[in-house]
């Protein structure tokens, strides 16, 4: 009798029933390769047919790109297996300081949700469409485009892991989601003091301080005494027990105005935090009194309450500052970025609103005798065009022209 051959993933083998050949051949179609994800069977009427069924479904899985993980054996762990044994050594990297003890909560977060979906899969079996399938799941349940390129990148971690531990061969690619950031439309200071106004005296001084100084929300409410010189106007935000900043570069001094120094002064010292939660543990969040203030400030944007959060703060203060012509690596010092980072710019420094209604444009009416004015202005010569330039010039700024002299 013939015994069974293989093409790629696929089984062919002779199809005996009640243990008598039929002369037809199966085709065994594993479930990572069948439709619902089910194993199938298919006959053909010989083997020269089952061969060239089971070569097209082959080269019908390469083009699909999902055949080159199944080339590889198996790892022989699961992804759950394989992302307990990952943390466990992620914790030991916090232990060390080597890793935000933040973020390995954010990947324990991120893992809990892949878990479900693709926790009992063997990790060389991961494919590229299971990844893909994955994202189409967690966006049909509602979840952000952003919240799912998270989730996927703390699975490439995992899996560049296994990989450095010889446990598979080839990783996935994945393709992140493309998703278009929100306009952020940032309070002006105006109404930035109209909101501090209205919040209670506790929350106004951490408010303002995040306003004033543009600090990230775990730099601020980890934020002890010991980190506070109020003679010298200066805050530090440094490593200490349960806090480890960002980067390097997040280790700074930061110099503050004379209002935060007495708002900050006028705090009750109940513990070792400045702006402690209730019963003195590490605060998470003010969303709920801030969203109050605003509401009484009636601070609004298309006729509802503004949004605001604390991370906007710290964009609004990188607004501001480039508003008011501080240097970009001043800036970059107080907000913790390395120096000539490109993400200053580009993440954190926004166009505000009123900066764009003072570059507001009106140009004359057709017909309105204005156009010809400026049209004379123009034919007047270079000469008289630059003088009226330089006119404007001095309106504006108050500043006496220099009249330069000719040396013989």
């Amino acid at each position: 009798m013939t015994t069974s051959i293989k093409v790629g993933p696929f089984r062919l083998a002779p199809f005996v029933r009640n243990g008598t050949p039929t002369g037809q051949w199966q085709i065994d179609v594993p479930a990572r390769f069948a439709p619902g994800c089910k194993r199938k069977r298919i006959l053909a009427e010989s083997r020269k047919l089952a061969e060239a069924e089971a070569k097209r479904l082959l080269r019908q899985i390469q083009l699909q790109g999902r055949i080159a993980a199944e080339a590889a054996e198996n790892a022989g762990v699961t992804l759950a297996e394989a992302s307990e044994a990952w943390l466990t050594e992620q914790a030991r990297r916090v232990e060390t300081q080597k890793k935000r003890a933040a973020s390995l909560e954010t990947n324990a977060y991120h893992l809990r949700a892949l878990m479900p979906v693709l926790g009992p899969r063997d990790l060389a079996g991961i494919t590229d469409d299971d990844i893909s399938e994955y994202q189409r799941l967690r966006l049909s349940a509602g979840r952000k485009a952003r919240t799912v390129n998270s989730e996927t990148a703390t699975l490439l971690q995992v899996l560049n892991w296994a990989k450095r531990k010889g446990l598979m061969q080839r990783l996935p690619e994945v393709e992140a989601i493309p998703y278009r950031a929100p306009l952020l439309d940032l309070p002006s200071q105006e109404e930035m003091a109209r909101i501090l106004d209205a919040l209670p005296e506790r929350e106004r001084a951490l408010v303002r301080f995040f306003a004033e100084t543009g600090c990230r929300k775990g730099e601020v409410f980890h934020l002890t005494w010991d980190d506070v010189d109020l003679q010298a106007a200066l805050v530090a935000i440094r490593q200490k027990e349960g806090f480890t900043p960002k980067t390097a570069h997040s280790e700074r001094r930061i110099p503050i105005g004379p209002g935060l120094v007495e708002s900050l002064s006028a705090l009750p010292r109940e513990g070792q935090l400045v702006f402690p939660g209730r019963g003195g543990v590490v605060r998470t969040s003010v969303g709920k009194a801030l969203a109050t203030a605003i509401r009484t400030a009636r601070i609004t944007r298309g006729g509802k309450p503004m949004k605001l959060t604390l991370h906007m703060l710290r964009k609004a203060h990188a607004t501001w500052q480039k508003e008011r012509g501080i240097e970009e690596t001043v800036l970059q010092s107080r907000l913790g970025h390395a120096r000539g980072s490109r993400v200053t710019n580009a993440v954190y420094v926004h166009m505000s609103t009123e900066a764009q209604r003072n570059a507001i444009l009106n140009l004359p009416a057709a017909g309105s005798g204005q156009l010809a004015t400026v049209g004379n202005a123009l034919s007047g010569g270079r000469s008289q065009f630059r003088a009226k330039s330089l006119e404007t010039m001095v309106g504006a700024t108050g500043i006496e022209p220099v009249t330069p002299t000719m040396s013989t």
